[in-house]
C-alpha cells in the first residue's frame, strides 16, 4: 500500500529518543480525528510507547463507538505521583518513608497535642514533568495547539522549545519540527493507515476497525465520487489486520417499520 513519501525514518527517530508522546486534540475535534487518533495510540501503546490521546474538552456521545474512548482523557497526567493531605505542616513532627516488602510507605508523625490524620484527608494526584513533545493530531496552525496548551496547563511551554510531530490534512498547516502533512489523503484514517504500515506498528483489529470507521464516514462509505484509490488500498490494508467495518444501519422493526402505502388503481389487490 505504502507508496507514500512520509518521513517514516525521522518519525522513527523522534519516537525513538522520546520518553512520552501525548496525542492531541482540536477543539471540536471529527470523528474521522478522533478514531485515528485512538488507533494511532493504541498501536505506539503496544509497541511500547507511551501515547496517551488528550481532548481539551468532553467528546461527543457519537464518538462511544470507538475503540479506546474511553481512555481519552481531558488532562495530562504526568508520572510524578503526589500524595495531598488536608493537614498543616504546624503540626507535623516528622515525615519519612521505609520500603519493607518492596512496598513504599509514607510515615508521618504528628506532633503532641496535634489532631489525628485520618484517611478522609488524604487525595491522590498525577503531576507531570515539563511538556517535552508531542502529536499535534489535526491543529490547522499553532495559535490553535498553543490555545488547547493554555486550557489544559496551568503553565503553558515554550512552543520554540517543544518537539512537535503534526499530522495534518491541511498542506497550510506548516508548523512542527516534523510533519506528516497529506493534502491528498481522504482522512485522518488513511494517514496513520498509512504511518502504521510504514512504521511497522502492531496494527490490531480494533485499531484497524478504527480506521475503517473513518474511512467509512470520510467517504460516505465509499460512494463519494472523489474517494482515492488510496483511500480503498487503506481499507484493504485494515481489513486484513483484521479490522471491520461499522454499521450505522438499523433493521425495521415493529415499531420503527412504515408500511408502504398502497393506492387505488396501483394494480396491487388491497385485500
Amino acid at each position: 500500500m505504502n507508496k507514500r513519501n512520509y518521513p517514516f525514518a525521522e518519525v522513527n527517530v523522534w519516537l525513538a529518543r522520546a520518553e512520552e508522546t501525548p496525542i492531541f486534540l482540536p477543539l471540536q475535534p471529527k470523528l474521522d480525528q478522533v478514531a485515528a487518533a485512538c488507533a494511532l495510540s493504541a498501536a505506539l501503546t503496544k509497541a511500547g510507547k507511551a501515547a496517551p490521546v488528550i481532548s481539551p474538552e468532553p467528546l461527543k456521545v457519537e464518538f462511544s463507538q470507538i475503540y479506546g474512548i474511553d481512555k481519552v482523557s481531558e488532562e495530562i497526567k504526568g508520572k510524578i505521583f503526589v500524595v495531598n493531605i488536608d493537614y498543616s505542616l504546624d503540626y507535623i513532627e516528622k515525615i519519612s518513608w521505609d520500603d519493607r516488602e518492596r512496598k513504599v510507605s509514607l510515615l508521618i508523625q504528628p506532633k503532641a497535642g496535634a489532631p489525628t490524620i485520618t484517611p478522609q484527608m488524604v487525595s491522590f494526584a498525577n503531576r507531570g514533568g515539563e511538556l517535552q513533545n508531542l502529536i499535534a493530531f489535526g491543529f490547522d496552525n499553532l495559535n490553535e495547539l498553543e490555545k488547547v496548551l493554555r486550557q489544559l496547563l496551568p503553565t503553558p511551554p515554550d512552543l520554540n522549545k517543544l518537539e512537535i510531530l503534526n499530522i495534518n490534512l491541511n498542506e497550510m498547516a506548516t508548523f512542527g519540527q516534523l510533519k506528516v502533512v497529506d493534502g491528498g489523503a481522504s482522512s485522518y484514517a488513511e494517514i496513520v493507515a498509512a504511518l502504521a504500515e510504514g512504521l511497522s506498528l502492531p496494527l490490531g483489529e480494533e485499531e484497524a476497525s478504527n480506521l475503517l470507521l473513518g474511512l467509512k464516514v470520510v467517504t460516505d462509505s465509499f460512494s463519494d465520487p472523489k474517494t482515492s484509490p488510496d483511500a480503498f488500498e487503506a481499507a484493504a490494508f485494515c481489513l486484513r489486520r483484521g479490522g471491520s467495518f461499522p454499521s450505522f444501519s438499523q433493521a425495521p422493526t415493529a415499531t420503527n417499520f412504515n408500511p408502504p402505502k398502497i393506492y387505488r388503481g396501483s394494480g396491487v389487490n388491497e385485500s
